[in-house]
């Protein structure tokens, strides 16, 4: 019944959603009010499809250029094949382990902005035309919009796996890697600012580019590592190559359990938050030597006056994670053992690149210069 009651009342009616929210509120989450909840709703947040669908063809078609696309994912090209140099040039795996990651990264796919179907208006017709809605009912809207979802969740197990198929809202801001199916995902939502501007490469690769990075390196971290290019789980490490790279990863640990997060008076949980730090490191740097490429090849790059191209990466990388971080909020992440504060984040990755402390001549020796991970 409490599971009926978190799953049912915030659409009910005003006494089961004022008691919901104290529930809620109880419990020490988020609690929205009613016209950001109902917005929330028909976006798709947090991991819903439902009506998400319908209103990312409203703004793909008024809102959104579509030019962006072609750009993102010239960028997602350029970045996929930095990372697989990085790793053809790791001289710490084996050769048969390096060909069983080059054909993981050659076997990932990108599913970029929205599914194409959201641009035709009777392709989307169809696509809702099992869902009954009312604009007299907003509970059982939501019931129904519930229940197709599991439907369309319940089918995908009886039938052959889809790996275009999109199962999150386009709407959603965030960047997504899936180790079962061995692919990443880049909803429209992030091919806007701040994340993505498309006026200055040198910006957006610090920006975009490092997270589309992070999700190709999230295939191939503590977790992803398991998988292989199908999505199925194997062991296609060797063993002196998966001693070597426990070696690696355990001085990851070691940085960023030194950093302290004053604020709630503890260390960053580095073994917990290992897979994100992994990730934003070679995201990072695999964005970087994509930018580099992308330099020595265009006469036409845009710059600012007061910044080197190499600066201004590294200035959007960093920008990218500017945030008030509130002691709740701080608290929230470190139970949830997922990431380290943004600071860290830009921190503790740029600490680990020579290109960086060499774009602004840091000393060797200095918190930004220490170079913890020297692999």
């Amino acid at each position: 019944m409490a599971r009926l009651f978190t799953y049912m009342a915030p659409d009910s009616d005003q006494v089961l959603r004022e008691a919901f929210d104290t529930y809620y509120a109880n419990q020490g989450y988020t609690v929205y009010d009613r016209p950001r909840y109902c917005l929330r709703k028909i976006l798709g947040y947090p991991n819903n499809i439902e009506y998400s669908m319908a209103v990312t063809h409203e703004y793909q078609k008024y809102h959104f250029n579509v030019n962006k696309l072609q750009q993102a994912a010239e960028m997602i090209g350029d970045i996929h094949a930095a990372f697989k140099e990085i790793l053809n040039s790791s001289d710490w795996m084996d050769d048969e382990t390096k060909l069983n990651a080059l054909t993981k990264a050659d076997g990932m796919i990108t599913l970029l902005g929205y599914p194409e179907f959201v641009e035709d208006p009777q392709t989307l017709d169809e696509y809702y035309d099992d869902l009954r809605i009312c604009t007299w009912e907003h509970f059982w809207n939501t019931q129904r919009a519930r229940s197709r979802s599991q439907a369309l969740n319940f089918e995908q197990i009886a039938l052959p796996r889809n790996r275009e198929l999109w199962t999150l809202s386009p709407l959603e801001v965030n960047g997504y890697y899936n180790r079962a199916t061995n692919r990443i995902m880049f909803p429209v939502s992030m091919l806007n600012p701040t994340f993505f501007d498309g006026s200055i490469s040198a910006i957006d690769y610090g920006r975009i580019g490092a997270i589309i990075g992070h999700e190709i390196t999230h295939g191939f971290d503590a977790n992803g590592k398991n998988y292989n290019e199908e999505g199925v789980m194997v062991n296609w490490w060797s063993t002196d190559t998966a001693n070597l790279f426990a070696e690696r990863t355990a001085c990851f640990v070691e940085q960023y359990a030194k950093y302290y997060i004053e604020e709630i008076g503890v260390y960053v949980d580095a073994s917990k938050t290992l897979n994100e730090n992994l990730a934003d490191n070679g995201g990072v740097r695999a964005a970087y030597k994509a930018f580099q490429k992308l330099k020595s090849r265009t006469t036409t790059l845009k710059t600012t006056e007061d910044f080197t191209p190499e600066q201004l990466f590294f200035i959007g990388f960093g920008t990218m994670w500017c945030m008030v971080e509130t002691d709740y909020y701080l608290e929230q992440m470190y139970k949830s053992n997922s990431y380290p504060p943004g600071r860290y984040r830009v921190n503790g990755a740029v600490s680990n690149m020579e290109e960086f402390a060499e774009a602004f001549n840091c000393p060797v020796g200095i918190s930004l210069n220490f170079i913890y991970s020297r692999y």
